[in-house]
């Protein structure tokens, strides 16, 4: 009801909303009728059993344009009859002064795993490291918890850009990305980071990458996992190439500046329609 009362004081032209609940769908109606452009930008993989409901087709179309973050969900709605003139792809963007590679002479290499659920795959980092006992292990959590000995913990990610200096691996081990907002931030920090990442084989995430820019292993596959982590553990010189891979792939693509450029273009498009 705020966002109501709030569109009725200032009368906005153009309103961008990141959700995909019912309720904000009724408010953005709402705007339209009342004189307001409306964008709905949604960056998850988890919502396509709504996203596919014939409810959703008719809000969506209703709005005057529809921003997605992955080209495979831009290919997924249009090959589903979402109309390809509605749909905008614009990447996240890292900020690639920031995150940089670092020279590293490290006496082990230093594999780091940032996030904190069971889904984002917490349990399958703690298995990996206690298997492998050549590398060291960094947790990033933003929730205070006790990992195995082995692993260093870092609660807070205020000096992720620090964390990702210090070491070489990336790993993204995803059991699944269903119920859960699904965002590439983490990725294209560890990117622009020059980082090797052993990731799971999902299409969107292998969107966002580059199918040949990181070691992927079947979802969901402890043991696949694992023996990516290892494999990939004890070659410097893959390490090497792949985090030159990923960090030219950042600045081709993901560059900050870049994508708050294009955001601001399709604003404009959208308001002269």
């Amino acid at each position: 009801m705020g966002s109501i009362k709030l569109q009725f004081k200032f009368r906005f032209d153009l309103i961008n909303d990141f959700s995909s609940s019912p309720w904000l769908f009724l408010n953005s109606l709402i705007f339209r009728f009342l004189g307001s452009k409306t964008i709905h930008t949604f960056c998850t993989n988890s919502r396509f059993n709504f996203l596919s409901s014939r409810l959703w087709w008719w809000f969506e179309r209703a709005r005057d344009g529809v921003v997605v973050t992955s080209e495979w969900v831009e290919r997924k709605l249009v090959r589903n009859g979402f109309p390809p003139k509605k749909v905008q792809y614009i990447s996240f963007g890292v900020e690639t002064e920031k995150f940089v590679p670092e020279s590293k002479n490290l006496p082990s290499p230093t594999v780091v795993f940032v996030g904190s659920s069971l889904q984002k795959g917490r349990n399958f980092f703690f298995t990996a490291a206690e298997e492998i006992p050549q590398a060291e292990f960094v947790w990033v959590t933003n929730k205070a918890s006790r990992p195995p000995k082995k692993i260093e913990e870092i609660s807070g990610m205020t000096n992720i850009a620090e964390v990702f200096k210090q070491s070489k691996i990336a790993v993204f081990p995803y059991t699944s990305l269903e119920g859960i907002f699904f965002e590439p931030q983490t990725i294209l920090e560890a990117m622009s980071s020059g980082l090797a990442l052993v990731v799971a084989d999902f299409p969107i995430l292998k969107a966002v990458i580059g199918e040949r820019n990181a070691c992927f292993f079947p979802p969901d596959n402890l043991a696949a996992f694992i023996e990516s982590v290892k494999k990939l553990v004890g070659n410097h010189r893959r390490q090497d190439q792949l985090g030159s891979q990923v960090r030219k792939e950042a600045l081709k693509k993901y560059k900050v500046n870049m994508t708050v450029d294009k955001i601001l273009g399709y604003y404009h498009s959208v308001l002269e329609k």
